[in-house]
């Protein structure tokens, strides 16, 4: 398969995971195509624990040697459909940073559960003086 082809094919999975959600075809498919074209989503749960200084520490590190991936968390007592964020930098180790927002991670999860792989390109944004770290993530297409 080409890759036009898989992005295809996952534009379609996604697209009809929205719409067995009770999304109309039409809005479906333009949120699959927002989600595999870049839009960036807000990853949740990133002040709780250590979240935030794991985030501050991503930020003295070169870009190029930090990577974020989707991980499936069937262990998670809340939410059967939970995806954690991972954040790795190269040589040192991996910390799971917050989670796929609900709506996100309900449409991906069946996805993932079907080995689907799920690319995906992150940037740290916010801190400073009285401001939290934050976490926006896209899927690569």
């Amino acid at each position: 398969m080409t890759n036009r082809t898989i992005n295809r094919t996952k534009l379609m999975q996604i697209a009809n995971g929205l719409y067995s959600q009770g999304m109309t075809r039409s809005d479906a498919l333009k949120e699959a195509w927002a989600l595999l074209k870049g839009k960036e989503m807000n990853v949740s749960g990133v002040t709780f624990g250590k979240r935030q200084a794991a985030l501050q520490r991503l930020t003295g590190y070169n870009p190029n040697k930090v990577s974020y991936r989707l991980e499936r968390d069937y262990s998670n007592p809340y939410d059967r459909n939970a995806i954690a964020v991972v954040g790795s930098v190269t040589g040192k180790g991996n910390y799971t940073l917050g989670y796929a927002p609900v709506a996100i991670a309900k449409m991906l999860a069946p996805l993932m559960d079907r080995k689907i792989d799920m690319a995906t390109n992150g940037r740290v944004i916010g801190g400073g003086v009285g401001f939290n770290y934050g976490l926006r993530l896209k899927l690569v297409g």
